[in-house]
C-alpha cells in the first residue's frame, strides 16, 4: 500500500505512535520525539482496524508527511487523538510483589500496575499519549513519585512512593529484568534505565538523569529534522 494510493483523510485515523529505545532505533531521520533514552515516532495502520493487534503498519516519513501536507506539530497532534479514540490506556493492577520487605512509605510493599493500551501495540506509549496519566496515577496511590520500570515496548509497569532511592530502585529494576523478562511478549528490554516521575514538578527523570516532559506537546528532546511545511 503506498501512501499515493490513500487519501490524508483515510490515513489520518490509521496514525498511532511506535516506541522504541533511543539507541536500538533503526532510523532516526524519521519524524520522531525524543523522551530521555526513549523514541516515539509515527506509524500508521495499513490494515482495517479490527478488536486484534493491528500486525500491518509502516513508518511514516518526511515524504509521507509532506504529501499529507501537515507540519511535524501537526502529525503527532494527529497521532495523540488517534491513540486515545483507538488505542485507550490500560492500567491495570500486575500480580506480582516487589520484593518482600521493599517498603515504599515505611508501611507497606507498593502495588505494581501495566501501562499498556487496549492491543498492548507499542502500549509504552500511552504514558505519554495520554493526558494526565502520571499526576491520575500518583493521585490514586497517594503517592509524590511514579516509578516506572520500562520493560517492554508493548506496555511498562509502575508503582507510587514518597520517597526516591534511586540507585536501590534501579538494582531492583535490574534484578526485575533478570528474573521476568521472559514473561513479557518483547524478548528486548525497551529500557535499562528506570524513569522516575515526580508530581510536583510535572517532570520525569532517568537514572542516568536525563529530564523530560510526559506531555508530548511539550518540545523538550524534540527533534524537527527537515521540517516539511504547508
Amino acid at each position: 500500500m503506498s501512501i499515493s494510493d490513500n487519501s490524508y483523510q483515510n490515513l489520518s485515523d490509521r496514525l498511532m505512535f511506535s516506541v522504541s529505545n533511543r539507541n536500538s532505533a533503526g532510523d532516526n531521520d524519521l519524524p520522531h520525539i525524543e523522551k530521555g533514552d526513549l523514541i516515539l515516532s509515527a506509524v500508521y495502520i495499513t490494515e482495517n482496524m479490527s478488536e486484534t493487534e493491528p500486525k500491518e503498519y509502516r513508518d511514516v516519513s518526511y515524504d509521507m508527511m509532506q504529501n499529507f501536507g501537515i507540519t511535524e506539530d501537526e502529525l503527532f497532534e494527529l497521532c495523540q487523538k488517534n491513540a486515545n479514540s483507538n488505542f485507550k490506556c490500560s492500567l491495570e493492577e500486575y500480580s506480582y510483589e516487589l520484593l518482600d520487605g521493599i517498603e515504599a512509605d515505611g508501611v507497606m510493599t507498593p502495588k505494581l500496575y501495566t501501562i499498556t493500551n487496549d492491543y498492548g501495540f507499542n502500549g509504552a506509549a500511552a504514558m505519554f499519549y495520554t493526558p494526565d496519566l502520571m499526576d491520575d496515577f500518583c493521585d490514586s496511590t497517594d503517592t509524590d513519585y511514579a516509578v516506572i520500570f520500562p520493560i517492554s515496548s508493548a506496555g511498562v509497569l509502575c508503582f507510587g512512593v514518597d520517597d526516591v532511592e534511586r540507585l536501590g530502585l534501579q538494582s531492583l529494576y535490574e534484578d526485575f529484568i533478570e528474573e521476568h523478562l521472559s514473561n513479557f511478549r518483547d524478548a528486548e528490554v525497551l529500557s535499562s534505565n528506570i524513569i522516575i516521575y515526580e508530581k510536583k514538578t510535572g517532570r520525569a527523570e532517568t537514572f542516568d538523569n536525563e529530564e523530560f516532559s510526559f506531555d508530548i506537546s511539550l518540545h523538550d528532546g524534540y527533534e524537527h529534522r527537515n521540517e516539511m511545511r504547508r
